[in-house]
């Protein structure tokens, strides 16, 4: 597999097509059950140290400014599992990778299958 090609047609769709993007991030990829376990592993690992809880997000900086930039910084645990899929896979390959691990360990878990309720 062409792991640049594929990564440019996931951005394109994320681009043009949110609900095709979200149905390509779903579709099992070769050496899935690997690439989880590595990621839950390490995802286990950070929870054991911190009472089971893992934040999705560490902090996040929206500054009064409209125009100025928002910072967000990702825990620990979701770094290591960026840099470990980095040593493992060339930049493409490893770019890849951590978004359908991502999408399968927390997306999928967010409940976007369900629709939006107003009350």
């Amino acid at each position: 597999m062409d792991y640049y090609t594929e990564l440019t047609r996931l951005k394109r769709l994320l681009r043009a097509d949110y609900q095709a993007y979200l149905d390509e991030l779903d579709k099992p990829w070769s050496g899935m059950n690997d690439d989880l376990n590595v990621a839950v592993k390490i995802m286990l690992e950070h929870a054991a140290g911190s009472g089971g809880q893992l934040p999705l997000v560490e902090a996040c900086n929206i500054p009064e400014d409209p125009s100025a930039a928002v910072t967000v910084t990702l825990p620990q645990w979701w770094f290591e599992i960026i840099t470990t899929f980095r040593e493992l896979y060339e930049p493409s390959e490893a770019e890849y990778r951590a978004q359908k691990v991502l999408n399968e360990l927390i997306g999928k878990q967010l409940g976007r299958e369900e629709r939006p309720r107003y009350h």
